[in-house]
């Protein structure tokens, strides 16, 4: 099992009574066969970690990962391309964290306009998904 935490944010909220402080943790999880996306909030930092670990939602299986197609995907803001057949890995911020320990390194990604992690992992997961049916 391998567990890696993606990027964290530190939320504030102004109330009558002070300021709240909270933690959103976004994180990728890799066991055996399959990886999935995992999102954690918690007033407590180390609370965040352990909830982005167990709080998994889609869960994929590492054999979508062998053939990639050409792929153009705008949500909420975010366009995602992602072209396949490159001989090195060529993407920023996020995308580089999430392909370089997925062990993917023969891909260019390009995100333009927001560059909210957030959406960028909706966009993956279509791209996951469009990848399971391809090869079906």
């Amino acid at each position: 099992m391998n567990e890696i935490v993606l990027s964290i944010k530190k939320t504030t909220f102004v109330r009558a009574g002070g300021r709240n402080f909270q933690f959103a943790v976004l994180s990728l999880v890799k066991r055996r066969k399959n990886f999935f996306f995992g999102k954690g909030k918690s007033k407590i930092l180390k609370k965040a970690i352990i909830k982005s670990f167990k709080n998994k939602k889609s869960i994929y299986d590492y054999n979508i990962l062998k053939d990639f197609y050409y792929f153009k995907k705008k949500y909420s803001g975010t366009i995602l391309e992602i072209i396949p057949e490159s001989k090195f890995l060529l993407a920023g911020g996020i995308l580089r964290k999430i392909f370089f320990n997925l062990g993917v390194n023969n891909i260019i990604c390009k995100n333009y306009g927001s560059n909210n992690c957030y959406n960028i992992i909706k966009i993956l997961g279509i791209f996951f998904n469009f990848l399971k049916n391809v090869r079906k």
